[in-house]
């Protein structure tokens, strides 16, 4: 079974899409605020 899922994997995935996310939303933010702060 070389291909069989472990918890490790579904830890990393898990971890991974959490990263994914937070990196997304913290960007979105990121941009909403920078958007606001400009002038024009």
């Amino acid at each position: 079974m070389d291909h069989a899922i472990t918890i490790g994997d579904v830890l990393i995935a898990s971890a991974v899409s959490i990263a994914v996310v937070g990196l997304g939303g913290l960007a979105a933010w990121v941009l909403s605020l920078y958007a606001k702060g400009m002038p024009r």
